[in-house]
């Protein structure tokens, strides 16, 4: 019995090892963080990239200059994946899309410097004969794939940023 804790008790230590070279990014790296705020943000128009953008304008510090743009294009659909024995659906999922392109200003032509696309996905129900609980449910998942969105492209741009372009 001795024997299983202390290997159990060497294996945690092991683990707990390998973190030692950890390091935050938002410690030692303030000056590429201080970048965060020479960003601008423009979207495609739709409803969901709107709603991205305002997320995003939460979580960046507030801008001085316009050195870069952030260019959101978004996208939603609802999938059925659910359906009960007479083949009506009674569950869905919102997917949310959203392409991002980081530009550098530059005296001329704006330069592309990253690209990428996220996606997240919601689960939400149908309820029968109740169609404001289906769009409430429906706007839940929505602004919780926003949300994460939101977040994975502020964690994406800061590393990009951390890391030196």
């Amino acid at each position: 019995m001795v024997s299983k804790h202390l290997l159990a008790g060497l294996i945690c230590l092991f683990f707990l090892n390998s973190c030692t070279g950890f390091k935050p990014l938002y410690k030692n790296n303030l000056e590429q963080i201080d970048v965060l705020k020479n960003f601008i943000i423009i979207t495609d128009q739709a409803p969901v990239s709107k709603k991205i953008k305002k997320e995003l304008i939460k979580l960046l510090p507030k801008k001085r200059n316009k050195l870069y743009i952030l260019k959101i294009v978004g996208a939603t659909q609802s999938l059925g994946i659910v359906s009960d024995s007479n083949r009506r659906i009674s569950r869905y999922k919102i997917e949310t899309v959203a392409k991002i392109k980081i530009y550098k200003r530059e005296k001329s032509l704006d330069k592309l410097i990253y690209s990428f696309n996220d996606k997240q996905i919601a689960p939400y129900s149908l309820i029968s004969n109740n169609i404001r609980s289906t769009l409430a449910g429906r706007k839940k998942a929505e602004n919780i794939t926003i949300q994460l969105i939101s977040s994975s492209i502020y964690q994406r741009i800061l590393i990009f940023m951390i890391k030196g372009k």
